[in-house]
């Protein structure tokens, strides 16, 4: 299951969110939803809930991360051993402009990029989906708010 939800968040909300974390140990740091839901990830939250039925697991969370400058190798959000066997969907919001790391999906061997995806869209999937994130272009910084749920 995979689907495209287009402007979840504001430009202002995106802004804010990175302004907050920046400046917290939020960025880059698994944050349980028992813990803290800013009020710009509880919005994500409600638009995943418009998508799919879903339970908070007690070890579900969010985190806003920029992409590493080698990209993200292929994996599911299960975790490839299993460690996240908890999680059902993970969503991923862009805060900021792709330059590249585009994402890509794999099934079967045949790969799949993911097109249209723009700064403040919303992508969710099933844990089971294997993907990527190919690296960013040099020099650029591609940054989410990540949300395994």
């Amino acid at each position: 299951m995979r689907e495209l939800v287009k402007g979840i968040i504001s430009l202002e909300e995106a802004e804010n969110l990175l302004e907050l974390t920046a400046s917290t140990d939020s960025f880059h740091a698994n944050v349980r939803f028992a813990d803290d839901i800013p009020p710009i990830v509880q919005k994500v939250l409600d638009g995943v809930s418009k998508i799919v039925n879903f339970e908070l697991h007690e070890n579900s969370y969010w985190r806003v991360q920029p992409t590493p400058p080698n990209g993200i190798w292929w994996h599911v959000d299960t975790g490839n051993g299993g460690h996240m066997s908890w999680c059902s969907y993970g969503v991923s919001v862009l805060l900021t402009d792709e330059f590249g790391g585009r994402m890509k999906y794999r099934k079967d061997r045949i790969e799949e990029v993911v097109e249209g995806r723009e700064k403040l869209d919303m992508y969710i999937h099933s844990s089971d989906e294997e993907h990527m994130i190919e690296p960013p272009d040099l020099g650029k910084t591609r940054t989410v708010l990540l949300l395994f749920i």
